[in-house]
C-alpha cells in the first residue's frame, strides 16, 4: 500500500498529469478511495481535502515531489 506521503515524482505518474480518485466511503480518520486502475485503499482523511464524502472525485497531482490534491465538481445534473 502507498501512503499519499509517500508518493514521488518517480512514480508512474509524470509531474503535473492530474490522476482521479473516487472517495468510496469515511470511517474516522481514513478514507478508502478507488484508484485510477480500480484498485481500493485506504487514505488518510487528512491527506484528501477538507469535508470529503462518499462519492467525491479527487484529482491528485505530483509536482516535483510535492502532492496536490483537488475537490472535482459532481458529475450530478450534467447534461450530455
Amino acid at each position: 500500500m502507498t501512503w499519499p506521503s509517500e508518493v514521488s515524482s518517480d512514480s508512474a505518474m509524470n509531474d503535473a498529469d492530474m490522476e482521479v480518485i473516487l472517495v468510496l466511503g469515511v470511517t474516522g480518520e481514513t478514507a478508502l478511495v478507488r484508484l485510477p486502475d480500480t484498485g481500493e485503499e485506504p487514505w488518510p482523511l487528512a491527506s484528501l481535502p477538507q469535508g470529503v464524502q462518499p462519492g467525491d472525485r479527487v484529482g491528485v497531482t505530483v509536482e516535483g515531489g510535492t502532492q496536490e490534491v483537488t475537490l472535482l465538481p459532481r458529475l450530478d445534473g450534467l447534461i450530455a
